[in-house]
This record gives structure tokens, C-alpha cells and sequence, in this order.
């Protein structure tokens, strides 16, 4: 599967120059995007590279996630100037700072599949620059790997620690984890009640928040995969021409798969598929993930 992607850069007129986003720099994160989704049996083709200015863009440079519903039609804009605005076309914008809800500043967020229009217009991935590779003012442990974990959640991924032990990302071969760690080890829940593994590993999953998933080592999981390939095929390239869908929805399998985490082993896509059953629909979900 080919995605086509076109990057935006918001450059606010406060932006100091020693933050601005060389070209190079843009380079080395597209190889960097290109590297992650190749694990997932997804190629990218960039389709474009846009840097905006103006008024109304400097309301948007620092991403606030408390205001996502007034600065949407912003983004929206921006899509529907270049022909960008389809489902299945990857708009990530990159942007000064992202808030989280509680003002914290994070390294982006990104949306699902979803019909919800104020999530519709800023459909994509919204990015700090600082989490790029390169970047001289570098935010977070794992520079051009958090762009591939926001664009995992464009494809439908979950956190493999959402919900602590008790939680799931509804996949039978990623480990789940009782807390949204950074550090490069965690120990892994051994069940629902808590506990956990006696010793700390270094957690590879790309969709996790570990530094440990960095370009280098970071992976997808077989189902992963298969439920990214979901969520291209059935939600974004569906929904293209067709209303909200019910009955479908994000992951769910009938029996585990390989308990290998990573492979480089040839996966059939559509054998996985079809083993992914008891979908539910998504399509009243209002929720961004970081």
C-alpha cells in the first residue's frame, strides 16, 4: 500500500530563525517516516512541501489542544487550497509547540479515522518541530520516531498502556503496560490485576512512548500492521465515498498470532485481516491521540 503525504509548516512571524525547519532537516525526517512505515508494509509519496504564513497562522503555531475546535477551520483551509482534504491523503503540519490539555507542552497529536468534522478538518497529524531529526533545539528522547507514533494513530493505533493493566490496545501480541513511560526499560503487565514482569526490557513498540522505540529499533507488531492496513482500507480509503460505516470497526482477533514481537518474516496483509473479527464501530469518536 502506497499513502500520499504532504507536508505543511506553520511559520508563525514569532518564529526565531534558529527554529526554523531546514530543508535538510525535512529531509532526514521523510527518510525517517519512510523507514518507520516500511515496517508496517506501508510506502509514503510525498506529495508536497508547503511552508504558510499570515495572521491567522500564528494562531495555530503553538497547537493547543483545548482549542483544537477554533483553530481546525485553519487547517481545514490549508487542505482544501491544495486538494489535500481526502481521507487517505496524510496531512502533517508541523508547528512551534504543541499543549496538551493541562498546558503541557508535547511532542504532537493526531487524529483517527473519524467523521467528526471538527476532527475532519484538522484530519492528520499535528507535530513539533523540535521533535525532528536534527533540530537544534531538540524536544523529547526520540528525535524522527515521534512522527511515525502519531501517524500510527492516522492508521488506528491505540497505546499499548492505555488503561494500565487493566487496559488493551486490543491486540493479543503487544505487551501491555501500566504506564505511559519514557525511559528507554519498563516491565510489562503479567495481568489484569497488575502485576508485572520481574525485570524491566527495553520496549521497542513504536506506538508506545519509550525512547527505546527510537528510528533505529522501534517496530510494529504483526497485528499491528494488519490493523493499520484496517484502518487505510476500510476507514480512510471507505470513507472516501461512503457514509460513516457501522458494524466495522477498529481490531479484535479470534486467536493469537505468533508471540514473537518483532519480525522481519514476510506477513500476508490480507491473511490478517480476515482473522480480525468482533469490529465495532468508531465512527462517534471525537478523541486525538498523543
Amino acid at each position: 500500500e502506497t499513502v500520499d503525504v504532504t507536508f505543511h509548516w506553520l511559520l508563525s512571524s514569532t518564529t526565531p530563525r534558529a527554529d526554523f525547519v531546514l530543508s535538510a532537516q525535512l529531509d532526514d525526517q521523510i527518510n525517517d517516516l519512510a523507514l518507520g512505515l516500511a515496517r508496517m508494509r506501508i510506502a509514503i509519496n510525498v506529495k508536497g512541501r508547503w511552508v504558510w504564513t499570515g495572521a491567522d497562522i500564528d494562531k495555530a503555531t503553538i497547537w493547543d489542544k483545548t482549542k483544537a475546535g477554533q483553530n481546525a477551520g485553519i487547517l481545514g483551509s490549508m487542505k482544501r487550497k491544495l486538494g489535500t482534504d481526502v481521507s487517505d491523503h496524510l496531512n502533517i503540519f508541523l508547528v512551534d509547540r504543541v499543549l496538551r490539555d493541562d498546558g503541557a507542552s508535547i511532542g504532537g497529536v493526531c487524529a483517527f479515522p473519524l467523521k467528526n468534522k471538527v476532527v475532519q478538518d484538522h484530519d492528520g497529524c499535528i507535530v513539533a518541530t523540535r521533535t525532528m531529526r536534527n533540530h537544534p533545539n531538540p524536544f523529547g528522547g526520540r528525535q524522527g520516531a515521534l512522527m511515525i507514533h502519531e501517524v500510527g494513530h492516522w492508521f488506528n493505533l491505540e497505546h499499548p498502556h492505555d488503561g494500565g493493566c487493566s487496559g488493551s490496545d486490543g491486540l493479543t501480541d503487544t505487551k501491555q503496560f501500566p504506564v505511559a513511560e519514557t525511559g528507554y526499560s519498563q516491565k510489562a503487565c503479567l495481568n489484569t490485576a497488575g502485576n508485572l514482569e520481574a525485570t524491566a526490557s527495553p520496549v521497542y513498540n513504536f506506538m508506545s512512548y519509550s525512547t527505546s522505540a527510537n528510528v533505529d529499533e522501534g517496530f510494529f507488531s504483526r497485528e499491528q500492521i494488519a490493523a493499520a492496513h484496517v484502518g487505510l482500507r476500510v476507514y480512510r480509503r471507505g470513507l472516501k465515498s461512503a457514509a460513516c460505516p457501522t458494524g466495522l470497526g477498529i481490531r479484535g482477533t479470534t486467536a493469537p498470532l505468533s508471540g514473537r514481537d518483532a519480525s522481519d518474516e514476510p506477513v500476508s496483509i490480507d491473511h490478517l485481516i480476515r482473522r480480525q473479527e468482533s469490529l465495532t464501530s468508531i465512527c462517534n469518536n471525537t478523541q486525538l491521540r498523543i
